[in-house]
């Protein structure tokens, strides 16, 4: 069976927010904490593929690949604190 993942902007697991997931019995509104690291596993219970077995996923964050010189300063201002 392939690997479940949630994916994540940096920004995102900075910040926390919620996003609609879907799992195998329906879409599900997962709430997430500022701070959430990679490869966290979030298990969604009673949401399996069998009924009432829980479904899991892997929380991944993609970083982006270019940012502006305004955000680089901000993000090193925020290093120096």
């Amino acid at each position: 069976m392939p690997e479940k993942i949630l994916t994540l902007t940096v920004w995102e697991a900075l910040l926390g927010g919620e996003k609609t997931v879907q799992t195998p019995e329906g879409p599900v509104k997962w709430v997430f904490p500022s701070g959430i690291q990679p490869d966290t596993v979030i298990c969604f219970k009673n949401k399996g593929i069998a009924k009432g077995e829980p479904w899991t996923a892997t929380v991944k964050v993609c970083m982006p690949e270019k940012l502006s010189r305004e955000c680089l300063a901000l993000i090193k201002q925020c290093q120096d604190k």
